[in-house]
């Protein structure tokens, strides 16, 4: 528990400048605009494949993991408005592999909780 309190206090303030960014996230920017796929893998696992984009103010290695952060961050959302209160997208989630294109990167994010289709919200829908 102590590890993870100094993680989250380490990364808390990067977290917070990084959203207090005027460039991060981009405006206007919709589901449709970042999710690519999504599918029960079984009934267990579910698949999140979504874009993620970079600060447009970075270059280089800090663009290509802000790229990074940014899809894992907006997986982690979609799977948040997906699942019930019951489903931790950071705890149940892991990143299986990561795509980089030229401006932007692709996630494949594997939610993974014993009855898991049946912890969807009620009402949500697949896209």
């Amino acid at each position: 528990m102590k590890a993870y309190r100094a993680l989250l206090l380490l990364f808390l303030p990067v977290l917070i400048a990084g959203c207090a960014s005027t460039h991060y996230p981009k405006v206007g920017m919709t589901v449709e605009d970042v999710l690519v796929s999504q599918k029960y893998l079984n009934s267990n696992s579910f698949l999140i494949v979504c874009k993620g984009f970079p600060r447009e103010d970075l270059t280089g290695q800090p663009r290509i993991e802000s790229s990074k952060t940014a899809a894992v961050f907006n997986a982690q959302l979609l799977a948040a408005d997906l699942f019930d209160d019951t489903v931790s997208p950071q705890k149940d989630g892991l990143v299986k592999k990561f795509v980089m294109k030229n401006d932007y990167a692709v996630v494949h994010y594997v939610i993974t909780k014993s009855g898991l289709r049946g912890r969807q919200r009620p009402g949500a829908t697949l896209e």
